[in-house]
């Protein structure tokens, strides 16, 4: 599926910026002493992970790590956790939200990050989210809020604290739950990697191709089909709130279309007569040309239906998150871009990083990326790993 394929990306990506590059503090180490227990983390974690070739010399250096990984259930999400080999005592949380459906091959490469953190003296966890078509359920967002709060009272996290790499619309959910609920105060950092800002926006430019920056100013662009399916799982998540028992008919057809590549092209031709009167204001924001029309048939839809988009956007609420945000999105969406920066702007401790998702390794050639990448990986981490 291409947008498990693009969700799989990103993973990598947050998880080469954010982890790997740092193996290039061991310079700064050297010579910043006071900050030495975050800068040793940082660069155990990076020089454990010598596939990547550039890190080898580096990673030969460092004994390997002796810590094994076992299975845990989180709520009702299946999860591994790594540990550091030192007696079983209680340490701070980094958790992978890994999507469903990831291969064998990268699973290997998860469970690889897992042993370097772990080997940095924090507890690491994948858990196995949801798939695309499963986020469109209303329980989604729950289930994935449980298992954080699961790992919160794990007895290997210390003083309940945890920190949080995601993609898409999970890191999405994992921003408003950041915002408010059970593990809000818990959460001290978040990787948030190309994260839907708003659910409203991001229908919007799905069906008008229209998008409006973080200046308020309005832009014209091509929606690439992740983004599309993007907008489809969200406009479905809140139908299944507004309408939890459809009729057999239509609820056939909804299942249709989360499995889809297209779920709004999949709802847009559905006939009227199927359905039916509490779906149709849905079906005339899906079609909407303009962004007049567009807007005057949001303000339309029933209260619920935009309480529930509500519920997956997090800019709304993003000055009340605490916790420390690292925002990575593609150099080449400009929607991304956008949204990015109106995120960054709203969220009071954030950063935002760019990375090519064709190369995501190349900006370590440049020695001025190198410095921002190391500084903002160590600001992060430093939360992270407190």
């Amino acid at each position: 599926m291409r947008v498990l394929r693009f969700i799989r990306r990103f993973l990598l990506i947050a998880v080469i910026l954010v982890i790997v590059v740092l193996v290039a503090g061991v310079v700064w180490l050297l010579t910043h002493r006071d900050d030495a227990r975050t800068w040793r983390q940082v660069t155990v974690i990076g020089a454990q992970l010598t596939d990547l070739g550039r890190f080898d010399r580096i990673g030969e250096l460092l004994a390997a790590d002796t810590s094994t990984a076992r299975t845990q259930q989180v709520g009702t999400l299946p999860a591994t956790i790594v540990t550091p080999d030192d007696g079983g005592e209680a340490h701070p949380a980094i958790v992978l939200l890994v999507p469903a459906g990831t291969s064998e091959a990268e699973e290997r490469r998860v469970r690889d990050v897992q042993h370097a953190v772990a080997g940095a003296g924090l507890s690491a966890w994948a858990v196995r989210v949801p798939g695309d078509d499963a986020l469109a359920a209303s329980t989604a967002s729950d289930q994935l809020v449980d298992a954080l709060a699961a790992i919160v009272r794990h007895d290997t996290t210390r003083d309940r604290h945890i920190s949080v790499i995601a993609v898409g619309p999970t890191a999405s959910i994992v921003l408003v739950a950041a915002a408010s609920g059970p593990i809000a105060a818990d959460l001290e950092a978040i990787v948030a990697v190309q994260p839907v800002a708003d659910v409203r926006g991001l229908v919007a430019l799905a069906t008008t191709g229209v998008y409006v920056d973080a200046a308020g100013r309005e832009h014209r662009a091509e929606p690439s089909p992740e983004l599309r399916a993007s907008a489809g799982r969200a406009v479905l998540q809140a139908v299944r709130v507004e309408l939890p028992n459809p009729n057999p008919v239509l609820d056939s057809v909804l299942d249709t279309a989360a499995r889809s590549l297209d779920p709004l092209a999949t709802l847009k031709v559905l006939p009227d007569a199927v359905a039916g009167p509490k779906l149709a204001p849905v079906l005339a924001v899906l079609r909407a040309d303009t962004t007049a029309e567009f807007d005057a048939a949001w303000n339309r839809l029933p209260v619920g239906f935009r309480e529930a988009a509500q519920k997956r956007s997090p800019l709304p609420v993003a000055g009340t998150v605490r916790a420390r945000v690292l925002v990575v999105q593609a150099t080449d969406e400009e929607w991304a871009r956008s949204d990015a920066e109106r995120l960054t702007a709203e969220l009071p401790d954030a950063r935002m990083i760019e990375a090519d998702p064709e190369d995501p390794g190349a900006v370590i050639d440049q020695a001025t990326a190198i410095r921002d990448l190391l500084s903002v990986s160590e600001w992060w981490i430093r939360r992270a790993g407190a």
